[in-house]
């Protein structure tokens, strides 16, 4: 299984983990890694046909949209035996590896527009134009490789699988009867799901559910791109005692590989570590009892300061649960999505419903105790590391009564001034998806506190 953040890029600690997915950076010393291409573990039409190569003496291989990126034209038969002569390449190239993607480009939500390529859209949907694509891919892979003369990719062919996303406008399942072939694989990735209720829910993921079936019906190999906790950056959720559910519904339906992403571009979000450690044993085993695994880790992170710390998690949990039940009253369904693509919440009111003084003052509280429980400890490393691990859980408290409540604070600069140095320090990078630290220093000092819900 695989674990996607800035930690697990740093192989020895992957290691120390048990983890083994391809951005783990695993080397020989530490025995191999995961069977996923490194070259071809994303999104990979430009990595196997780059645009800086063969647009201009073959332009009627690529359809570029109105955002100026782009997509492959899939329908093209001399485009696809380039393609397949370039992934055969780097095959050879990456002896350990198994799966290899042939997906579409990320953020270009849209399918060459010639006629040939509309007419499977029309028939197949556009998950099955590229899912009949990528099956013509992996038996002309199959067939290559059986009769290479080289007998270290001769004796692959068997092994060797092609992959595809079903992600974004790829992600329902297609139409007119296509199957994806036995050596391909089908990565999902619900990225609009609610992660407060199961990926099945009937109610809140209603869509997710239909999905996940039809998937299932299509491919006997499926691989999941989950998003957790920390790639929410500064929100204050409850993702946790989802993950163990949603792993086991994965398992369950037969996916053999997950790939759990936290803060790929970013340390210093809410209870970064706490993840770390969840998904670490729970891709293990999924029937483990995550309050246990949380109790457990809380009593070895924080040590001294660990019952305020659980009293100040714990308010996190109850505020969402209390949420979701204001919700239900009310009519309404109480969702967490990523925020950066189908965000939940982006107004000011939204936000302040959220995070009311009364809750933050309840947070800040329970830190300000561990922070005196550490402030009196005895100098030296244990305390210095303690005195970190707590500070780094009070910047996203600090952020949202920057951004909500920054007229109740005495001295607004200096309050901004400290959460920088704070942020910069324990390795905060980007406080949202898509603006980064600086970006947030140089609007607060300006007075604009609420940039980042600006649409």
């Amino acid at each position: 299984m695989d674990w996607y953040n800035v930690y697990a890029k740093n192989g020895d600690t992957a290691i120390r983990f048990k983890l083994n997915g391809a951005s783990q950076n695993l080397q020989e010393k530490h025995g191999g890694g995961s069977i996923w291409s490194t070259k071809l573990g994303n999104h990979s039409s430009f990595v196997l046909l780059p645009k800086e190569t063969y647009y201009a003496a073959n332009p009627d291989w690529y359809y570029i949209g109105e955002d100026g990126h782009g997509q492959l034209c899939l329908s093209n038969a001399e485009m696809r035996a380039q393609l397949v002569e370039n992934l055969i390449n780097i095959i050879n190239e990456e002896p350990d590896a198994e799966v290899f993607m042939v997906s579409q480009e990320d953020s270009s939500d849209y399918c060459c527009n010639c006629a040939t390529c509309q007419a499977d859209v029309n028939a197949y949907g556009a998950s099955g134009y590229w899912l009949k694509f990528v099956n013509m891919v992996a038996d002309e892979v199959k067939s290559s490789l059986s009769n290479s003369s080289l007998p270290a990719l001769s004796v692959r062919a068997d092994r060797i699988k092609i992959g595809m996303f079903a992600y974004g406008f790829t992600e329902t399942p297609p139409t007119g009867g296509i199957k994806a072939n036995d050596n391909v694989v089908v990565y999902f990735s619900p990225v609009y799901s609610d992660v407060y209720h199961t990926l099945t829910d009937k109610t809140y993921n209603a869509k997710y559910k239909t999905i996940v079936e039809g998937w299932v019906a299509t491919a006997k190999n499926i691989a999941v791109w989950l998003y957790g906790a920390p790639s929410y950056r500064m929100r204050l959720i409850d993702n946790y005692k989802m993950m163990a559910e949603n792993l086991k519904i994965l398992r369950d339906n037969g996916c053999f590989f997950v790939n759990y992403a936290g803060a790929f571009s970013s340390e210093g979000t809410p209870f970064y570590d706490l993840e770390v450690y969840l998904i670490s044993h729970l891709l293990w085993d999924c029937d483990q009892d995550v309050n246990t695994l949380i109790d457990r880790f809380f009593a070895n992170y924080y040590k001294e300061a660990a019952a305020p710390m659980r009293d100040y998690f714990n308010s996190i949990l109850a505020r969402c649960a209390e949420l979701d039940e204001q919700y239900k009253n009310d009519g309404k369904l109480f969702k967490i999505v990523i925020p950066w693509w189908g965000s939940d919440s982006q107004t000011l009111a939204d936000y302040q419903e959220r995070y009311t003084q009364g809750y933050l003052s309840e947070l800040s509280a329970s830190l300000a105790q561990a922070t005196s429980i550490v402030s009196e400890m005895e100098d030296g490393e244990a305390k210095d590391l303690l005195e970190k691990r707590v500070r780094v859980e009070t910047l996203a408290v600090r952020f949202w009564e920057i951004a909500l409540y920054n007229t109740f604070i005495a001295d607004i600069d200096e309050a901004v001034d400290l959460w920088y140095n704070d942020a910069k320090e324990l390795g905060l990078t980007y406080p949202t998806g898509d603006n980064n630290l600086e970006t947030f220093y140089s609007q607060w000092k300006a007075g604009n506190y609420l940039f980042f819900l600006q649409k």
